[in-house]
């Protein structure tokens, strides 16, 4: 089993899968799977260069966590959580400089992936240095009194999202069916710990990754395959929250946009939109918005040379931040007025290596 999940992170890693033979569709569809939509999703970084062996041994030597505190202290506000090899921060957009150290322990990849509403929790994903054969991730709460707590431990973690009300995560991994094929499912743990229930089983809709809660707390959206006859087409996809029904909400109005990858999914505040990342099977980078019943597709900023990935809104809906290269970026939430707040290596770390997020608590 640990073989095959290593070969199946590797051919989402992929452009061109490669060490197994695949049915057609299963091939277009992974190689639609390039880095930018594993890498990113839970910065499944290296075992190679220590050894799985020396890998493991970093995540369960790490420091004892302190103990949970009954407080409701939360993270400074209006903050945005960048990720990476060594270090999460959290950078002050009105002054670049001022950041907070957010890591508790060091030698691991580590991610950003989404705040909770009220900004006392920030959902973590980590993971042992290495190549695409990381043997394992955490998905962990980080709380703001300094201390955690682990929602999930395993392979092919692909992104997450708290409810609206803070009780559960929502996450996507990877997997395989009775034949070996690729089969990606949903699943809701508890924010304090629990069994996971699945929630979407790889059926009409199968997950990609990168699955956001709706801000009412009906619907879980994420990244999915509509299966058109012999052709695989991605798309945003949704299934109730409870499980009990989903829908392809947008499918040939993102072809050919998404085809080679997409990179996060993010809710603007106000509920009336959705931005994302995607790359081309001709290789243009985007970050794009689309209204949340689907229509109005449009996109922001886009290049054939530049690295996109990871938009995130900022607490008033009036700007979203994103990673351009190793840069952390802002701009309007009409594409204008582009800035840039910081480089991977003015903030210690590597944005490209790892998801954005931006405290939706205002400061």
């Amino acid at each position: 089993m640990e073989t095959r999940i290593r070969e199946r992170l590797r051919d989402l890693a992929e452009e061109a899968p490669t060490g197994r033979t695949l049915p057609a569709t299963v091939r277009r569809r992974a190689r639609r799977r390039i880095g930018v939509t594993l890498a990113v999703g839970v910065v499944v970084v290296a075992a190679a260069a220590l050894g799985v062996s020396q890998g493991l041994r970093l995540i369960s030597e790490r420091p004892a966590r302190p103990a949970r505190q009954q407080d409701a202290r939360v993270f400074a506000p209006g903050r945005i959580a960048v990720g990476g090899f060594e270090r999460i921060v959290a950078v002050d957009p009105a002054d670049p400089t001022a950041t907070e150290d957010l890591s508790l322990v060091t030698n691991v990849g580590q991610s950003p992936v989404d705040w909770s509403e009220d900004g006392s929790m920030l959902l973590i994903a980590r993971s042992p240095f290495g190549g695409v054969e990381a043997p394992a991730v955490e998905l962990l709460v980080h709380y703001a009194d300094g201390s955690e707590e682990v929602l999930v431990e395993g392979q092919g973690i692909l992104g997450g999202s708290f409810s609206p009300d803070g009780t559960q995560v929502v996450f996507a991994r990877a997997g395989e069916g009775p034949e070996g094929e690729p089969v990606d499912s949903l699943f809701v743990v508890p924010v304090g710990g629990g069994t996971p229930r699945r929630i979407e089983d790889g059926g009409e809709y199968p997950a990609w990754s990168h699955p956001v809660w709706s801000p009412d707390g009906e619907r879980i959206y994420y990244f999915g395959v509509f299966r058109d006859g012999a052709d695989d087409a991605p798309g945003l996809a949704w299934t109730n929250a409870d499980g009990s029904g989903d829908g392809f909400l947008v499918g040939d109005l993102l072809l050919p946009e998404v085809e080679g990858g997409t990179a996060g999914l993010a809710w603007s505040p106000d509920g009336a939109r959705l931005a994302f990342a995607g790359i081309s099977e001709a290789g243009h980078r985007a970050v794009y918005v689309v209204n949340a019943d689907g229509t109005g597709l449009t996109e922001l900023i886009g290049s054939d040379d530049e690295r996109y990935g990871w938009p995130t809104w900022s607490p008033d809906g009036s700007r979203i931040a994103f990673v351009a290269g190793k840069r952390l970026m802002t701009m309007n939430a009409d594409g204008t007025d582009v800035r840039e707040l910081a480089t991977a290596r003015e903030l210690g770390t590597a944005p490209v290596r790892g998801r954005i997020a931006w405290n939706p608590v205002a400061a």
